[in-house]
């Protein structure tokens, strides 16, 4: 299609759902509309039908069901594209007919106050085919959709960042110890080197962050850390043992008590001189 052509790009492998095929799997529905002629394709995940028409066999097709149609039968691609992908809210459809050799239904919609209809006959398409349309664009999908590519290379960066630290540093805090523990309790690194697809998985992470990643080294960090990181939790358990202060015991440095003191006196009159008495005095 070139860059004259202003019809939207219906391209193949952008499945949609369709309803009108009644059966116990969902169905879905692909059109790929070129210069040379149009393609619909069905699946429900286990088998591919598929209805292929040249510019020709296309505009043959159209007049023989619509008997009502003259001209130019070019600007009907994408009406019969989204009456098949179920897109036109106006089209109405009959029961469809399926079976391993072929699938049949019948569209009709109000075009201009007439009524336009479109019979899909599609016949079913080798194995190999519903492995390169279907199959192979799902592993691709599910195997190497970016987001999770971004979020794997995301972990691993956050990952040895913090290890570093550790080691760096030293686990000398119980909150160092707790943020470990929580970094730690997702165990993705484990199932990662347990997976089937290690050396795959190995060697995109080579080629997306700095250096290779060697496990056995991870692994002695690991330890190492496990180490140190018990060694904190039990320094944390031995201070929480220290038994608390009693309140009655609870005595402050330097405090200052006023004390009244009575002072021999000439007179009888001469008031009690209030004096300041400074004990010093040690926490139990």
């Amino acid at each position: 299609m070139d860059s004259s052509d202003c019809r939207p790009s219906l391209e193949l492998g952008c499945w949609k759902r369709v309803a009108y095929v009644k059966n116990h799997l969902p169905f879905y529905a692909s059109t790929v509309i070129s210069k040379g002629g149009i393609t619909f394709k069905f699946t429900n995940m286990m088998q591919l039908w598929e209805e292929v028409l040249d510019a020709q066999m296309f505009s043959q097709k159209l007049l023989d069901l619509n008997a009502n149609v003259t001209g130019d039968v070019t600007p009907l691609h994408d009406k019969i594209a989204f009456m098949v992908l179920e897109l036109d809210p106006s089209c109405t459809y009959s029961p469809a007919n399926v079976t391993e050799e072929v699938l049949e239904v019948e569209c009709k919609c109000l075009l201009s106050g007439l009524p336009l209809l479109w019979k899909i006959t599609a016949e079913q398409a080798s194995p190999e085919m519903l492995f390169v349309d279907v199959i192979r664009p799902l592993m691709a999908i599910v195997m190497h959709a970016e987001r999770r590519e971004k979020e794997l290379i995301s972990q691993i960066c956050y990952r040895d960042r913090f290890i570093e630290d550790l080691l760096d540093e030293g686990v000398k805090s119980p909150k160092k110890a707790s943020k470990w523990t929580k970094f730690d309790s997702c165990c993705w690194h484990r199932n990662y080197f347990l997976s089937e697809q290690a050396a795959e998985v190995q060697k995109f992470i080579s080629s997306c962050v700095k250096g290779p990643f060697d496990e056995n080294a991870f692994n002695e960090k690991l330890m190492l850390l496990e180490k140190t990181v018990h060694f904190a939790e039990q320094e944390q358990c031995d201070v929480s043992t220290i038994p608390t202060v009693a309140d009655d015991q609870a005595l402050v440095l330097d405090e200052e008590i006023p004390e009244e003191i009575e002072a021999p006196s000439p007179t009888a009159t001469t008031e009690k001189t209030p004096k300041k008495k400074t004990r010093r005095l040690l926490r139990l």
